[in-house]
């Protein structure tokens, strides 16, 4: 006879054991479903916000671009107008013509800025912006052969802001 440590252990299942089980790989499912959508849903926001900031860069770059071509076709007229100023003032009846019309069309240019100025308001603009440029190239010589601050100021207008 046979006793019952003798025989081989069989495992009672009940029904509280099998839903239990059954919970637990279902609950362990939901979470690795949750978890790839998520992991989804994030990779596609970063991609699309890579997306985005590529082409925001690649939009700024054109622009970057489009304004350096301006800058320089500006800066080559700019330039042009100075050279054909000194040449035209290298001859001197020519020069003073040139001097007279080359005034012209900068006052033509500041009217269209400022339509309701008068020549007064011009010549004081003119006179500031020319202090300015005369003020940060003595600024560069040595203090020995720079002029006074007050010389200076003598020869610039009187204007009233």
């Amino acid at each position: 006879m046979t006793r019952q440590n003798d025989l081989p252990h069989k495992r009672k299942w009940k029904a509280g054991s099998i839903l239990s089980a059954c919970f637990r790989a279902l609950q362990n499912t939901v979470f690795v479903v949750w978890l790839i959508v998520a992991l989804a849903s994030m990779s596609l926001t970063a991609s699309l916000w890579a997306a985005y900031a590529t082409w925001q860069v690649a939009q700024l770059t054109y622009r970057v671009g489009e304004m350096a071509i301006q800058h320089r076709r500006t800066m080559a007229r700019a330039i042009a107008k100075a050279r054909l100023r000194r040449l035209a003032s290298a001859i001197p009846f020519v020069g003073a013509g040139a001097a007279i019309y080359f005034e012209r069309q900068t006052y033509n240019e500041w009217r269209e800025l400022y339509p309701e100025g008068t020549t007064d308001d011009y010549a004081c603009d003119m006179a500031s912006l020319t202090a300015e440029v005369v003020d940060e190239v003595f600024q560069g010589l040595p203090t020995a052969v720079r002029p006074s601050d007050r010389l200076v100021r003598n020869f610039a207008p009187d204007c009233k802001t």
